[in-house]
């Protein structure tokens, strides 16, 4: 995923920061969790609900990482120092939708992936 130029985001550098602090508070949770279900012995099938808090970190990480919220992008708005304002061009809407659009679909690759790592890893230990 490349950087994107400013007018192809919808987060400011603050928010962008913020969320990638979030990512890794999600991130840090689920590596609890899966100690916690390893040592608890969990059944392989429910340790697969661990992708939940991955994909959430990963929706983070990338959103932080390309600075497009897909929520803003879908509702036409962006933040800047803590202020939702309308997005006004139209065509700029249109380019930071198709932007989420390639965040939200990366995100949910990387949580694939990682959860899958994690069940193989679990499978094979």
């Amino acid at each position: 995923m490349a950087l994107v130029a400013a007018a192809d985001a919808n987060l400011c550098a603050a928010e962008r920061a913020a969320r990638m602090r979030y990512s890794v508070a999600i991130l840090g949770f689920a590596l609890v969790l899966i100690v916690a279900m390893t040592e608890l012995g969990v059944a392989l099938p429910y340790r697969a609900l661990i992708a939940l808090p991955l994909f959430a970190s990963a929706l983070q990480l990338t959103q932080a990482y390309s600075g497009v919220c897909i929520f803003h992008a879908r509702a036409g708005t962006r933040t800047t120092g803590g202020v939702v304002e309308p997005v006004m061009d139209p065509r700029q809407r249109i380019r930071v939708a198709k932007r989420a659009r390639e965040v939200f679909v990366g995100a949910a690759m990387m949580s694939a992936v990682t959860t899958g790592i994690v069940l193989v890893v679990a499978y094979l230990g």
